[in-house]
């Protein structure tokens, strides 16, 4: 049976911001313009800061994968956003 987790804070509309782990769940926390990976203990049902993002992450992500032992994660980031212009000479 389902049931809301009580004491998680609000995620993402899209629900793509956030991993479940061991005893816990590792989201991506929106104060502002800062982002922040942080984890929810589901027993003691409080959110800690784990590492703050310094580049904005892209608009989904896909979720943020942890590893077995949980002492890696992943996460996206924009590191640049860039286009470029070429000039064509003589075309017709």
């Amino acid at each position: 049976m389902e049931q809301q987790v009580a004491g998680m804070p609000e995620l993402n509309v899209m629900g793509d911001e956030w991993f479940p782990f061991g005893s816990g769940i590792y989201f991506i926390a929106h104060e502002g313009a800062k982002r922040t990976i942080s984890l929810f203990d589901l027993q003691t049902k409080q959110a800690r800061p784990i590492f703050t993002l310094e580049k904005p992450s892209p608009g989904w992500i896909g979720g943020i994968p942890v590893s077995n032992d949980g002492k890696w994660l992943l996460f996206p980031q924009k590191d640049e956003r860039s286009s470029e212009l070429m000039l064509i000479e003589n075309w017709r």
